[in-house]
């Protein structure tokens, strides 16, 4: 840009300038200002301009529906709350493509909770009609309802009498399970047995002579009872909340108890408390679920009728102290045994070492997975010869027995844990989630190195290590387990059965380099003898940037 000719010279000399110099230098640097401005606001279109163009070309343009709406699906995986009916409303108005897509998807629509208050301040869920338009989107797919009774505004007014304050028995909810499209699935959280019971009652007194009705239809249900309230279901058979118009077609049943302490002040008063489920409902269940800690043998009560039940879950609770020794009922079911003839699964919460006597009353031949989810360390060691007894004696189901899948346990002797896996020799498939290592010596608080004995899980195939920590994750310990295998299996002239392995860490974890170094080593074993291990890590995923290979 050109200079004002009567400033020239202060351009090329120290010279301090006269004040009308000075300002014809100021006029003329407002002057450039003006013209960035000017030009920055160009630059700025043209960028918005190239920007618009890319999006024209964007690969997002060219996604299937089917591919779109699984994202979606992935967006929402459960039952939609009223934030996630406005989020998914968003999504549908981006554009037709999109709508489409959403639209297409119908699990997206099949899905929906409801959080219900006694409070007249608390903001009410939709209206009758647009819950029932929204799950007759979902065609065919089957559909969910999830209701939570909230009354924590309210909770001294609530007694569950029919009084306008109980939160659960809504009109709402009511026409849902009477009038509303066929449910698949209803779960149901509550303070009270009896504010499920009365919501029965009205049910029970809406419901028309129709084939079609929701609650009718219901094929899983389940109950979730909190913890801040007593536990109050009725001593009368008849009157119990497992009684009456519950539907036959129930064949999944998930029941969620409150603790022996809050329920009823100790768990020392649940001995003699009886649940009252009927046999006949327990007889057709194909998958039971039950959380309980209180001191009576109600668990194995109700386990003892699940002749049908393929998938088995029995959570302990906290503080469990075991079965009462004296209940001549032990001594029964300890001589008859508790067969489960169709159990295919097997989940066992918070086990502690008195849970662990759980096995001695079961036999299930066609068992295939077992599932040691959180409990007490000791759990790990006092489980290990029942199990085997229950496996091998018992069901004679070592044929099939072939996964094992251990989560959020603390192992805090290493012989405890080898142990457990050395009375499970049949084991191919091996799953070992959040687990933490408190032993003393170093070696023996890595799984690989606890793990690194030839005669150890002889027919393993694939092992998980998820979720995990490098403190408890040697790699060189990892290599030494693989070809220790290898080697066990070329001395006795048969394959190695170990196929993969795969290592998923925890966040802020991330040990990439010795990584790499091992899967070179480990394709280097591979040229050399012909055969090796699949190693896959898998990092989580941060906000930071993670290294790359």
């Amino acid at each position: 840009m050109a200079r004002p000719a009567n400033v020239a010279h202060l351009f090329n000399s120290n010279n301090v300038p006269k004040p009308l110099e000075a300002a014809s230098v100021q006029q003329s640097i407002d002057d450039l200002e003006a013209t960035i401005s000017h030009l920055n606001a160009q630059i700025q279109a043209l960028k918005e301009d190239v920007r618009e163009h890319r999006a024209v070309l964007s690969p997002v343009r060219r996604l299937p529906a089917e591919v779109l709406g699984e994202i979606f699906q992935n967006t929402f995986p459960g039952n939609l709350t009223l934030q996630d009916i406005r989020n998914l409303i968003r999504i549908c108005l981006v554009c037709r493509h999109w709508n489409d897509a959403a639209r297409l998807t119908h699990r997206l629509w099949s899905r929906i909770a409801l959080r219900l208050s006694s409070e007249e301040r608390t903001v009410y869920p939709p209206a009758f009609s647009k819950i029932e338009a929204w799950l007759k989107r979902s065609g065919t797919v089957p559909r969910s309802l999830k209701v939570y009774a909230s009354d924590m505004y309210t909770r001294e007014k609530c007694a569950a009498s029919g009084t306008p304050q109980c939160p659960l028995p809504k009109a709402l909810l009511v026409q849902l399970l009477t009038k509303g499209p066929l449910l698949d699935e209803l779960i149901v959280s509550c303070s009270t047995a009896r504010c499920f019971n009365h919501l029965l009652d009205l049910v029970e007194n809406k419901i028309e002579t129709s084939n079609t009705c929701a609650w009718d239809r219901l094929r899983s249900l389940t109950l979730s009872f909190s913890n801040s309230r007593s536990w109050n279901d009725s001593r009368k058979q008849e009157r119990s909340i497992f009684q009456g118009i519950l539907p036959t077609s129930i064949t999944s049943l998930q029941l969620y108890l409150p603790c022996g302490h809050m329920g009823f002040g100790s768990i020392s008063r649940t001995r003699d408390v009886k649940l009252l489920i009927p046999k006949a409902l327990l007889e057709r269940l194909t998958s039971f679920a039950i959380r309980c800690n209180w001191a009576g043998t109600q668990t194995i009560d109700a386990v003892q009728h699940c002749i049908n039940v393929e998938h088995l879950t029995i959570d302990f609770g906290m503080d469990y102290k075991g079965w009462p020794e004296d209940d001549p009922r032990i001594q029964e079911l300890l001589l008859a045994g508790i067969p489960l003839p169709r159990l295919r699964t097997l989940c066992v919460k918070n086990g502690r070492p008195p849970p662990a006597k759980l096995f001695e009353f079961l036999s299930a031949p066609p068992l295939v997975e077992l599932e040691i989810d959180g409990g007490d360390p000791a759990f790990i060691r006092a489980v290990a010869m029942p199990l085997r007894s229950f496996i091998y004696d018992q069901s004679k189901c070592d044929n099939t027995f072939h996964h094992l899948s251990i989560e959020g346990t603390s192992i805090q002797y290493y012989e405890d844990f080898r142990m457990l896996l050395q009375a499970l020799p049949s084991i191919k498939h091996l799953v070992c989630r959040n687990l933490f290592f408190t032993g003393l010596q170093k070696q023996y608080r890595d799984i690989f190195g606890t793990l690194a004995s030839p005669d150890l899980l002889p027919r393993l195939e694939t092992l998980q290590v998820l979720n995990t920590s490098c403190d408890y994750v040697n790699l060189e310990f990892l290599s030494i387990f693989c070809r220790t295998r290898w080697l066990a299996a070329r001395d006795k002239n048969e394959d190695n059965t170990l196929k993969s392995v795969t290592i998923s860490y925890r966040d802020g974890q991330d040990p990439v380099s010795r990584c790499y170094h091992l899967k070179t080593e480990n394709e280097n074993w591979r040229q050399v003898t012909g055969t090796a291990v699949e190693i896959e890590f898998n990092y989580p995923v941060s906000g930071r940037k993670r290294k790359q290979w």
